[in-house]
């Protein structure tokens, strides 16, 4: 009986995801998070890493401990458990890791004697990227890059990231059902570093058409990235229907309400994108159809990017704007909600700096959404402070959950810039603050990665820290 209770303990706590615990890993064990972990450190070190003792379980508090040459290390995912080990390589100088290639750690023949030290964040959240990373910086990723960039957000201790790959790939599928033709899907598509854009509304028709071989590579490797993301106990934040269809749409449904979106009111007609007002019937009829698509190939994910406004001006409807704004936040959640029952709509804070925004028209965005099942990224701390300007009694966001964060490198710029006292100061300021609501995450949402490393092991260290960093 004893076994059986064993066996059906292990049964558990395998098919529930992270409630696993290993002793004593070593590259020839197979499965498992502890082992997830341990292929991180390996990979990134470059060593076998003997005598290293993982264990992960739930309530495992996060932590390293080194003694008679011995290293223990604990926590409640495999990412908190490789950032226990970040945190104890650098505090007895064996390295760090870098977007550059190579192996940056020395790691000694024995491990050096360190006291039980916890390593704990204040952000159950810490995420990474923002919705345009994915046309600055990885839109010709290989898998190859893509397992050393996993590697590196794991040891820095990132816990959701943004996944848009192979979004296009799913979207065909459903203009397909829904009858547009090939030509017409043609004419919408834009070039890979140009794909973001796209997916706000921004422009259309830009570098396309897509061929099938890239929609089958993007396929491929989206299915090793979610696999290995999945594996360290990483949220996915998945590029949803944003309602922005190709003008073949109103060819099919000229009923639909439909509106031509104005970003920066310099392009042509031609590539301005057209916006399926949210409450309009067919934007469920396509959420749903796009998520279903989604799961098929990809298997579930909860959080879900919808922006319907993202740096765009809110359309001229004939209706009082925080009325019609009200009606879209009602739909975008009861589309979610009817797609994925368990969905958290995932929206950029960034929208709500433009001009068209105003207390009065967020309140109405998001007064029909349950608090549990919105999460706000406000990103850009550094170039504007929504979670202040949008304030009530209920504190930032009108009581939604919210990550806060920066975007270090906007527009991809590669100088070494930033103002270092303000990124070691700014996220503990917000979470000491009686206004700060539900703040629940950080984020670094760089646009251009790969450069002015410093920042980032700044900013990542901030994610760890309840308290502002002495840069002394």
């Amino acid at each position: 009986m004893r076994r059986l209770i064993h066996v059906l303990l292990w049964l558990s706590s395998e098919t529930i995801g992270p409630a696993v615990s290993a002793n004593e890993v070593t590259p020839e064990r197979g499965g498992g998070p502890a082992d997830a972990a341990h292929a991180v450190l390996t990979r990134a070190t470059g060593r076998a890493l003997e005598g290293v003792n993982i264990q992960i379980g739930p309530g495992r508090q996060g932590s390293f401990e080194a003694a008679g040459g011995r290293l223990a290390l604990n926590g409640e995912s495999p990412v908190e458990v490789c950032r226990a080990f970040y945190d104890y390589a650098r505090a007895r100088g064996m390295g760090q890791i870098s977007w550059a290639e190579g192996i940056h750690f020395r790691i000694p023949d024995v491990w050096p004697d360190s006291p039980p030290t916890a390593v704990a964040s204040p952000f159950s959240i810490r995420h990474a990227y923002n919705a345009v990373t994915a046309g600055y910086t990885f839109p010709f990723w290989t898998w190859e890059r893509w397992e050393r960039e996993l590697d590196w957000q794991a040891l820095h201790g990132f816990n959701m990231l943004m996944a848009p790959v192979a979004t296009e790939a799913i979207l065909e599928r459903v203009w397909l059902r829904l009858g547009l033709t090939r030509a017409e899907i043609d004419a919408n598509a834009c070039g890979p570093a140009h794909l973001p854009f796209l997916r706000m509304g921004c422009i259309t028709g830009i570098d396309g058409p897509l061929p099938p071989s890239w929609h089958a590579d993007q396929i491929a490797l989206q299915h090793r990235i979610l696999t290995r993301m999945r594996e360290l106990g990483m949220d996915p934040v998945i590029q949803g229907f944003n309602g922005f269809v190709p003008r073949g749409f109103t060819r099919l449904h000229p009923e639909s309400r439909v509106y031509e979106t104005v970003w920066n009111g310099s392009l042509p007609p031609a590539n301005r994108a057209m916006l399926l007002s949210p409450d309009d019937p067919q934007f469920a009829v396509i959420t749903r159809l796009y998520l279903e698509e989604w799961r098929k190939e990809f298997g579930p994910a909860r959080h879900i990017l919808v922006d319907s406004f993202n740096e765009l001006e809110i359309p001229d409807t004939g209706r009082p704007e925080a009325e019609w704004l009200a009606d879209c936040g009602r739909s975008v959640w009861r589309a979610i909600e009817s797609a994925q029952p368990d969905g958290i709509w995932v929206i950029q804070g960034w929208t709500f700096g433009y001009k068209n925004w105003s207390r009065e028209n967020l309140a109405a965005l998001f007064n029909a959404v349950p608090d549990d099942r919105l999460l706000v990224l406000d990103y850009a701390n550094d170039y504007a402070n929504c979670w202040g300007k949008y304030n009530d009694e209920r504190g930032a966001f009108h009581g939604k959950p919210w990550v806060f964060g920066y975007v270090p490198n906007m527009g991809g710029k590669t100088a070494f810039t930033g103002n270092l006292d303000f990124y070691a100061r700014a996220s503990a300021e917000a979470l000491a603050s009686d206004k700060r609501g539900r703040l629940v995450g950080f984020t670094i949402s760089g646009e251009g990665l790969e450069n002015n490393e410093a920042l980032y092991e700044l900013l990542a260290d901030m994610a760890w820290s309840r308290d502002p960093i002495a840069l002394d």
